[in-house]
């Protein structure tokens, strides 16, 4: 008796399954290799120098705003120079130890993202990062503490280094907080032991 579509068992229509398949397969004349299976053993345990554990997206994105922010520092420092040779006489130690300091600030922030993402350190991009923010919060007094800034539009002025300095603080925050989080902070605690 033929049964209708689909009312047969699952090997309907088409040859048994061999049960030994690795001899039907196997080319005539050509041993078999075999592969032993064991079945429910556990893996063996990795050595400790040889753990690779993934870097979290945090660290690559405190490393990038930090690189960012280095780029950005580097032409604001070329600005501030190019300032400094309009400014008055008592201000130019003022402004000299202010670009030293972004210089300073951007080779700690470069530094710091190498060595962050390399899992080795994050001091020189912690330090970087808030020297630039201890930058930021000079350049806010420095403007409030000028009494005229531009003698045609001195509020205009003034609101665009305000707005300038908190623009140029942002990304020292972020990657500040981003770096001191406790996903970078275990990865580069089981980094250690590759160094």
């Amino acid at each position: 008796m033929t049964q209708g579509w689909g009312q047969g068992g699952p090997n309907e229509g088409f040859p048994p399954y061999p049960h030994d398949y690795q001899q039907n397969y196997a080319p005539q004349g050509y041993p078999q290799a075999g592969y032993q299976q064991f079945g429910g053993l556990p893996m063996a345990p990795a050595e400790a120098g040889h753990v690779r554990v993934a870097r979290p997206g945090v660290a690559v994105s405190a490393a990038v705003l930090a690189f960012v922010q280095a780029g950005l520092t580097a032409i604001s420092t070329l600005g501030v120079l190019a300032i400094a040779g309009d400014m008055r006489e008592g201000t130019m130690g003022v402004v000299g130890g202010l670009a030293a300091a972004q210089f300073v600030g951007l080779l700690l922030l470069i530094l710091g993202g190498v060595m962050l993402l390399q899992g080795k350190d994050r001091i020189a991009l912690t330090v970087g990062n808030a020297l630039q923010l201890a930058l930021c919060l000079t350049y806010l007094v420095l403007i409030n503490a000028v009494p005229d800034v531009d003698p045609e539009d001195p509020e205009g002025a003034r609101a665009a280094v305000i707005l300038f300095a908190i623009f140029f603080a942002t990304m020292p925050m972020i990657s500040l907080v981003q770096s001191l989080t406790t996903s970078v902070s275990s990865w580069m605690g089981a980094q250690r032991g590759r160094y």
